[in-house]
């Protein structure tokens, strides 16, 4: 139990993650509200058996009614939630939101920050949870961590280490966060941080042969989140058509072959450059047009 002001914790988001969550803060003895506005009927059935919350899958608009409701003095934690919280709510005086970032703001604000830091060959990312203020992603900083990037990672793979590297953060900061005494400090002013909106795509989803070798790589994990298909099925452009692939590999090739190898035969397509290539397996045309340039 943690002796704490707060009289309650509202828990907004979705997923595996937020669930994890709210495990966590079931262990502070303070009532949790959950609101799901992401819910399907899996998570309705299995993601918070057992957990004493209490439960809402409603809508944003009554979310926003219920945080501005409210009189009790409220942590509020943005787990998964993909929504901005409107200006009167983050007014509240009995109200201190926080969020998690998959990024190391102020880097890579937004959405997907996963596959971005991927795209863009970073050596580095992280998890940050911050304090939200009125802009996005730019509230006075908690808690972050660093990660190493390497050539195996993908969106996907990048994401699970992510989550869990937050969840982990969140032990060591809810005590604080509830007693109030918290580190935070000011997020540096980077004038070259980016802001990612979910419609945007990396080189709006098709390869480009023109890149290197590692950045053709870098793009391909950088679209690669599974089944989930967060950013749709890449696509790369070839004698006036449009290809998608089901699975890319990387490897050593020391070959005298032309640089791109169209092989319709045996369904896939060769990049080789500079003693490595990465081979695109089973493609398959889709429709659309696009120059590749």
């Amino acid at each position: 139990m943690i002796k704490s002001e707060f009289e309650q914790v509202v828990v907004i988001g979705s997923g595996t993650m937020t669930s994890e969550c709210v495990k966590i803060l079931q262990k502070t003895g303070l009532p949790i509200i959950m609101y799901d506005s992401n819910f399907t009927e899996m998570s309705k059935m299995n993601k918070y058996s057992g957990l004493n919350v209490s439960y809402m899958d409603v809508d944003k608009e009554t979310i926003f009614t219920k945080l501005l409701e409210t009189t009790k003095k409220s942590l509020v934690c943005l787990v998964v939630c993909n929504y901005l919280i409107p200006t009167e709510i983050i007014r509240k005086e009995n109200l201190s939101i926080i969020n998690y970032h998959n990024a190391l703001l102020p880097n890579h604000r937004g959405r997907n920050a996963e596959s971005w830091v991927l795209y863009e060959q970073e050596p580095l990312t992280g998890v940050t949870w911050h304090f939200v203020d009125r802009g996005i992603d730019t509230g006075d900083i908690i808690a972050q961590k660093e990660i190493k990037l390497h050539e195996t990672m993908t969106a996907l793979s990048l994401l699970k280490l992510q989550n869990q590297i937050a969840l982990d953060t969140f032990k060591a900061i809810i005590g604080p966060l509830l007693e109030e005494c918290a580190t935070r400090y000011k997020q540096p002013t980077i004038h070259s941080s980016k802001l990612h909106l979910s419609k945007k795509i990396p080189n709006d989803g098709f390869l480009d042969f023109s890149w290197g070798i590692n950045k053709i790589w870098a793009f391909i994990r950088a679209m690669d989140y599974g089944a989930l298909r967060t950013m749709g099925h890449p696509k790369v452009k070839y004698n006036e058509k449009i290809y998608t692939w089901r699975k890319a590999t990387l490897q050593d090739y020391h070959e005298e072959l032309p640089n791109i190898v169209f092989n319709e035969q045996e369904d896939y397509i060769l990049i080789n450059k500079n003693g490595r290539a990465i081979k695109l397996d089973s493609i398959r045309e889709v429709g659309g047009n696009r120059n590749n340039g």
